[in-house]
């Protein structure tokens, strides 16, 4: 991606924690979650504060194992009905749909990582208009994450 100044391949570097991913783009073997209001940089200290600081305008890129999406990517919705928690299967292009048509944000609260497996768990939250959040987790088999940013804001810390 030429239009950012930084990346990373080490999601020790980031956090995705508490941010909002506005968009998802796909393209042949990767997607990419592109977060407009950024995401958190661990290991960088530009300003010698030591403290974690927000990016700006930023993209997590997923690079797939293979170019079957069916076969790599596995998204799970939890809903509630009554007393119930019901675990169900969204299909990855109805997924990219409700993201891109800015009808639903997807909010990042853990990343699980197998190396072994090169496989990676997403335990997030799907904010969409009119409606309650609700619980999701992303399976995805990838070959690796990479994080592009531009700049770390001074005033922007966690």
């Amino acid at each position: 991606m030429e239009r950012f100044k930084y990346q990373t391949d080490r999601d020790e570097d980031i956090s995705l924690h508490d941010c909002r991913a506005t968009r998802i783009e796909a393209n042949g073997n990767t997607f990419s979650f592109v977060f407009e209001d950024g995401f958190w940089v661990i290991n960088d200290d530009s300003f010698g504060d030591g403290r974690l600081h927000r990016s700006g305008p930023s993209v997590m890129e997923v690079s797939l194992n293979e170019d079957a999406w069916s076969e790599n990517a596995e998204i799970y919705v939890f809903y509630k009905r009554k007393r119930k928690t019901i675990r169900r299967k969204m299909p990855l292009d109805r997924f990219v749909s409700l993201i891109a048509s800015d009808r639903a944000e997807l909010e990042f609260l853990y990343l699980y990582e197998s190396k072994e497996f090169r496989s990676y768990l997403f335990d997030c939250r799907l904010w969409q208009k009119r409606a309650l959040p609700k619980e999701c987790t992303i399976r995805v088999n990838a070959n690796g994450l990479t994080f592009f940013w531009n700049e770390v804001q001074k005033d922007r810390v966690w």
